[in-house]
């Protein structure tokens, strides 16, 4: 009969609970880092995507106020007034509250401003188109 050594404390290899421990909570960092970093990015997306939907709002209503303006050239009269016209459009995660200026800068020149605030996971933000529109002949 051939008889094995018996094995002793000394001879196992593994890891203590500690190691254990240190490996998790590393583990740990690194996956709640990457969460934040996700939400972060996600957050970001979202406050570029508003100012870009109130950037064509602005515009839009720009170009509406110019499409009025060629519709019949013959209203200058009537349209080249000083005026302030305010609302709002709600849209997927903000509303956005406009105001659009225009003023009579010269007899055939107005300058029309469009303001669009809105506020977010960031703050309060603003943004601000302005053009001239004149009278043509």
């Amino acid at each position: 009969m051939i008889l094995l050594p018996c094995p002793t404390k000394t001879n196992q290899h593994g890891q203590s609970l500690v190691e254990l421990l240190i490996g998790i909570t590393f583990l740990t960092m690194v996956l709640v880092s990457v969460g934040l970093l996700a939400t972060k990015s996600v957050q970001i997306s979202q406050v570029s995507l508003n100012r870009q939907r109130a950037i064509s709002l602005a515009k839009k209503l720009i170009e509406d106020k110019r499409r009025v303006r060629d519709e019949d050239e013959t209203m200058w009269s009537e349209f080249a007034q000083n005026d302030v016209d305010t609302g709002s459009s709600p849209e997927k995660g903000a509303t956005f509250s406009y105001t659009l200026t225009t003023a009579v800068e010269e007899t055939r020149k107005l300058r029309v401003k469009a303001e669009v605030n809105w506020t977010d996971v960031k703050g309060a933000h603003t943004v601000t188109q302005e053009t001239f529109l004149t009278k043509w002949d």
